[in-house]
């Protein structure tokens, strides 16, 4: 988040998943939108104890918040799977023909991306 430039600590909040922090009930009063971003960890590793709390946590926005959205690359689409109690594994075929990202792509948020309803 920190190379969001446009007044990005007046928009957004960073909580820490690896670190069990989720959104209070207070919190969740004034969120619109939670982003699970990309992430080295894997949802499937058991030794990441914080899977369970932040799986719960996205079972009750859905259930009891409907009006906040969600959204997940990539790590984020593994714990929205095991939130709702789906299966995600390690990808086996790793061959040439199948690309695997591993690392960070930089993304550039702009003034207009920023003034939709839905951010």
């Amino acid at each position: 988040m920190g190379n969001l430039s446009v007044d990005w600590e007046r928009r957004w909040k960073v909580y820490i998943a690896y670190k069990c922090e989720v959104p209070t009930d207070e919190d969740l009063k004034s969120i619109k939108v939670l982003v699970f971003p990309g992430s080295a960890r894997a949802v499937y590793d058991e030794s990441n104890l914080f899977v369970p709390v932040v799986s719960e946590f996205i079972r009750k926005v859905i259930d009891r918040l409907p009006h906040i959205k969600l959204f997940g690359s990539c790590f984020g689409h593994q714990i929205f799977a095991h939130a709702l109690f789906g299966q995600v594994e390690q990808m086996k075929d790793i061959s040439p023909d199948r690309v695997k990202i591993i690392g960070r792509e930089h993304i550039k948020l702009t003034e207009d991306f920023l003034k939709l309803p839905y951010v």
